[in-house]
């Protein structure tokens, strides 16, 4: 390529009308080695090497955005995934609080001569009464032992 080439490239260059190719060209040629160059673009070298290097430090850089990104979504999943096991875990102890509520309901009765009852007064009239039974009473104490035996006689 002609010196009068170059620095129609260079004005080019400098007025913003390159295109890609020519660009090209002009890192090519001032790839070349110092010495070749006349003096008048020995400063462009450093320009056309700075630029170079900067496309190299973008590529890199970029690289490194995409691993970023990468971690990033992984990060963004892992998140998710964590978010997804603690609703369920939510879920479960609220599924479980209600049904032991449910179940608490149901749970509270007594079973008096074959009858279920709820009632909480009666179930403790007769618990007071089972325990006098089978409280010590010298003379009775073995009185509940023998109305077991007449309950079982009964059915």
């Amino acid at each position: 390529m002609q010196m009068k080439d170059i620095r129609q490239l260079v004005e080019k260059y400098f007025d913003g009308t390159t295109t890609v190719a020519e660009e090209q060209q002009l890192r090519d040629f001032f790839i070349q080695d110092a010495l070749i160059l006349p003096e008048d673009l020995k400063p462009l070298k450093a320009l056309f090497a700075w630029e170079k290097q900067q496309k190299i430090v973008s590529e890199l850089s970029s690289n490194s955005v995409i691993e970023k990104s990468s971690k990033q979504q992984r990060s963004k999943l892992s998140q998710k995934i964590i978010m997804l096991i603690s609703i369920a875990a939510i879920f479960m102890v609220v599924v479980l609080m209600i049904r032991q509520v449910k179940l608490g309901q149901y749970n509270d009765y007594g079973v008096i001569n074959g009858e279920r009852t709820t009632n909480k007064e009666i179930l403790h009239r007769e618990a007071e009464a089972a325990l006098d039974i089978v409280s010590n009473d010298g003379d009775k104490d073995f009185d509940a032992l023998l109305l077991i035996g007449e309950n079982s006689n009964e059915k």
